[in-house]
């Protein structure tokens, strides 16, 4: 059993690691953001005002959006139901936990293989909004499966240390 522990707990640091960079790139953005729309007020406040830092800053903040999940799941901050949770026996929990697990890779899977196959189509059919910035229509929307990628690499590490540590609980 060790020898197959070693793997995972590489694995786990890795993933764990990987995780970690999407809310980096967030609250950069996040930054960002309040920066541009700081920025656009005073300018219009003195009468001349911006173009694109609303725009920008919507970007971001779908963006944000989904590249949080990963970190969220992470976290243990995604919505529970925990007066329901605390009812049920230790051994129902678990299971509760592995099917939910479960679901969650399956709604992941289809949500990075359709928003992937959407950008791509964005992409050959070169769509651009239609504002000022004219920005491509893929940037945007690639933040989907990049979010999905990450939450995809979240539910695979719980999964694995759920089936193979030995308390089969989640030890993050």
């Amino acid at each position: 059993m060790d020898d197959i522990k070693s793997p995972i707990i590489k694995t786990n640091t890795v993933l764990r690691q990987l995780i970690q960079i999407p809310p980096q790139v967030s609250g950069i953005m996040i930054i960002l953001s309040a920066l541009f729309i700081m920025y656009d007020v005073l300018t219009r406040y003195f009468g001349q005002g911006t173009y694109w830092a609303d725009e920008i800053a919507g970007y971001f903040l779908v963006a944000i959006s989904f590249l949080g999940s990963g970190f969220t799941l992470q976290s243990g901050k995604h919505v529970q139901v925990k007066f329901v949770l605390e009812k049920l026996s230790p051994t129902i929990n678990k299971v509760l936990d592995m099917v939910i697990k479960i679901l969650i890779l399956l709604i992941t899977l289809i949500i990075f293989y359709l928003g992937s196959r959407y950008v791509l189509d964005l992409y050959l059919l070169k769509v651009k909004f239609i504002t000022m910035l004219s920005v491509p229509q893929f940037i945007p929307y690639a933040a989907i499966p990049i979010g999905a990628f990450f939450l995809l690499l979240e539910v695979i590490r719980e999964l694995i240390l759920d089936l193979f540590s030995d308390k089969g609980g989640n030890s993050n």
